[in-house]
């Protein structure tokens, strides 16, 4: 009977080690992939639809691009400003003022200095590009689309609005 129990309890160290570990692994590869209970992006070609405030700093578009995909970004619906009240709302073209023709790029707060304050940006690691009502690229970095207003941190509290955007991607 002693040596029953012995075995019964070394089966079930076993299964428990073993449901640790697994669980370990899952939490780690989905801590560094990002996907840790949020928002799993497109890995296929197809297209998705988001809307972006026009408060909100940068946004998963929810899709993940490599190297040499072609990537299609247009606004379909929405409007927004990045100055509410002063500025005229827009579909994500921005409006007249560019901050790095006015001053030094490197003195202004805008991700995008030199594209206009309140147009439509996205990036992808560390590239950073205008998007405005639409635009289509060739992605040459791997990682999360993200989509934002081209306003400095600090200027997201005054804005207002937002855009639904369609993100088509081609492998």
């Amino acid at each position: 009977m002693g040596e029953s129990k012995n075995s019964f309890f070394g089966i079930g160290l076993l299964v428990g080690v073993m449901v640790t570990i697994i669980i370990f692994l899952i939490l780690s590869v989905c801590g560094m992939t990002g996907y840790l209970f949020l928002e799993r992006p497109q890995l296929f070609p197809g297209t998705v639809t988001r809307t972006i405030d026009a408060r909100g700093g940068w946004q998963s578009s929810g899709v993940w691009v490599k190297p040499g995909n072609r990537v299609e970004v247009t606004v379909v619906d929405g409007v927004w400003t990045h100055w509410e009240g002063t500025e005229p709302y827009n579909e994500g073209s921005g409006g007249g003022y560019v901050c790095g023709k006015a001053m030094s790029p490197d003195d202004c707060v805008e991700p995008l200095p030199n594209y206009s304050a309140g147009g439509l940006i996205g990036r992808v690691g560390e590239e950073i590009f205008p998007v405005g009502t639409g635009t289509i690229w060739k992605s040459t970095e791997s990682g999360r689309l993200e989509l934002r207003i081209n306003d400095g941190d600090v200027g997201l509290y005054d804005n207002d609005g937002g855009l639904k955007v369609e993100v088509h991607i081609q492998r």
